[in-house]
């Protein structure tokens, strides 16, 4: 009537224990090391993205710094950087300005066609077309400026064409 389970002694019952045991600290270990690992790439993250703060703060006080506008639009022809002296002759603050469309809000309506003419033969044709371009723009009093523009194209890492970047210097009193 009873089955034969082999011998069942005290030293089998003591490694099944500890081999139990052994699995469930080797588990906790990797579930500790996983854990350091995550904080370490949070770390690191968080430097990483310090260090590109403080280096896109150093460009802004490069851009800052020139006595020329310096804008960048994108290829919806919307404002996506603008420097200090941009600011100030346009009449407004950075974040009035940024994300809005550069040639429905800043350029005179009688010279927008022409002017858009020249952004679209710069995205379209891979960034060749004249570098130098004089346009006027409107101020937020409404009073036009004659900017002397110096453009080029910013491009990702696949070579496309994503942005322009333009330099321009107040040429109305000249």
């Amino acid at each position: 009537p009873y089955k034969d389970f082999g011998k069942i002694t005290v030293a089998g019952l003591f490694s099944q224990y500890w081999l139990g045991i052994l699995f469930i600290i080797v588990f906790l270990l990797g579930l500790v090391i996983s854990i350091s690992y995550v904080l370490t790439l949070n770390r690191q993250l968080a430097f990483s993205q310090e260090k590109i703060r403080q280096e896109r703060d150093r460009v802004q006080l490069y851009f800052n710094i020139v006595g020329t506008i310096i804008v960048a639009l994108d290829m919806d022809q919307k404002v996506i950087l603008i420097n200090k002296k941009g600011c100030e002759i346009l009449g407004y603050t950075e974040h009035e300005i940024i994300g809005l469309n550069w040639f429905n809000h800043f350029i005179p309506e009688n010279e927008r066609k022409g002017t858009y003419k020249i952004f679209s033969q710069l995205i379209r044709d891979h960034g060749e077309f004249p570098e130098y371009f004089e346009n006027e723009i409107v101020t937020r009093k409404g009073t036009r400026r004659l900017i002397a523009w110096h453009n080029t194209v910013i491009r990702n890492e696949q070579g496309d064409i994503v942005a322009t970047l333009a330099s321009g210097e107040d040429i109305t009193a000249r």
